[in-house]
């Protein structure tokens, strides 16, 4: 038999605590429902039927498909056929180009020179990071003697150099975390409190190069070290089911982005106005562009390196090449692709711009073109038959 709770039996300081109870719980929701109710009748508009806030969700909805389970799935090999797993975001997918990828190229030239000895398999998906990289590896499981190529870390720095670094790459961790600020963009109170801070949550490409000091520094040296820790199980993983791994640094286009060659001379004027807080990164580029005309090219690539290392918008910084350097050279079974110090040399005197990170009438911060992507794939075949041939 169930006893019956009697309100009266523990005197003041029971009702004093069921009274606490009741604030706690109910309080809240009380406060919450006035709140929505105020906001409604002052006419705030929902963050949810805004336009800029919808086109922000459908970028957030690249960061989460597609799933591991339906992309991160191994192909059946043929009869003493070697594995070799391309694994990344968008540009290991071959966006924009997708006729013309990296390991495309790579598969056929290891087919023209070696037969059917080696299955190109290619799992580069377009906005995930070095989380989906360590996920999508993990689902995969190399087997002994495969080979894994890594070239991931632009949207590391695209997806969480933004305000709360931490929350987002938490939400990115546990991607159900996503639906809380969706729900919340349906209520009245939420978007009057998001709109009267004035800025549109989930929006970084909006905000990214608008952070200023300290907090741009503290979200990108923040974006490195969980790369570093993702690449670092990646690298704790593969070693030990005795895979191999070839870990590139990224490029990016320093001479161009934001502004084409055709550009740059009203870009010289209106740099101030893209972001007055960057005063490094405006320097930077004017001098680099000085530079490269009176064909000092050494110095112009010093200085459009740190423009990009003080407006990245996505693009890998010198600080994150170094660190991938680095961790190249912590583990035996890592070989290092310096894509960054190959395309250094190739565009020295042509500049590293829309000739390798355009197409036509397309040119981008950091998406190789067929050019680059043929030349990536080149030394990458280089390297996977010095692996297997000595």
């Amino acid at each position: 038999m169930i006893p019956k709770l009697d309100v009266h039996a523990g005197g003041p300081a029971l009702r004093t605590i069921l009274g606490r109870v009741f604030l706690v719980l109910v309080g809240p929701m009380l406060i919450l429902g006035v709140g929505e109710l105020v906001t409604s009748s002052a006419g705030q508009r929902l963050l949810a039927s805004d336009p800029l806030y919808l086109a922000g969700q459908e970028m957030e909805k690249c960061r989460s498909a597609p799933s591991l389970v339906e992309w991160c799935r191994t192909k059946k090999l043929g009869p003493g056929q070697t594995a070799v797993y391309t694994v990344g975001g968008s540009s290991v997918q071959g966006y924009p180009i997708r006729i013309q990828s990296f390991p495309k190229h790579l598969a056929t030239v290891l087919r023209q020179r070696s037969g059917s000895r080696y299955a190109v398999q290619n799992f580069g998906a377009m906005c995930r990071d070095s989380i989906f990289v360590r996920q999508c590896l993990a689902h995969l499981q190399p087997a002994p003697g495969s080979i894994v190529v890594l070239y991931a870390g632009h949207n590391d720095m695209a997806n969480f150099v933004v305000p709360w670094p931490s929350l987002r790459y938490l939400s990115e961790e546990y991607p159900a975390l996503l639906e809380i600020p969706r729900w919340l963009a349906g209520t009245h109170l939420y978007s009057a409190l998001i709109d009267k801070g004035g800025r549109w949550p989930q929006q970084p490409t909006l905000t990214r190069h608008r952070m200023k000091s300290p907090d741009y520094e503290r979200a990108r040296d923040f974006a490195i070290e969980k790369y570093t820790e993702n690449l670092k199980q990646i690298l704790d993983s593969t070693q030990a089911q005795g895979s191999r791994v070839i870990l590139a640094t990224l490029v990016s286009n320093l001479y161009e982005f934001p502004f084409r060659k055709s550009k740059w001379d009203p870009a010289v004027m209106n740099t101030t106005e893209m972001a007055p807080e960057k005063q490094n990164w405006q320097r930077a580029y004017r001098a680099g562009i000085r530079a490269f005309r009176e064909q000092l090219f050494t110095d112009a690539l010093s200085e459009f390196k740190i423009a990009r290392d003080e407006l990245m918008v996505g693009r890998a910084p010198s600080m994150l090449n170094d660190r991938i350097r680095s961790l190249a050279a912590s583990y035996p079974h890592v070989t290092l692709l310096d894509t960054e110090r190959i395309l250094d040399e190739l565009g020295r005197h042509e500049g590293i711009g829309c000739n390798f990170f355009g197409e036509q009438d397309w040119c981008d911060q950091f998406h190789p073109n067929r050019r680059l992507h043929a030349i990536i794939g080149d030394h990458l075949a280089a390297i996977i038959e010095r692996l297997d041939n000595g």
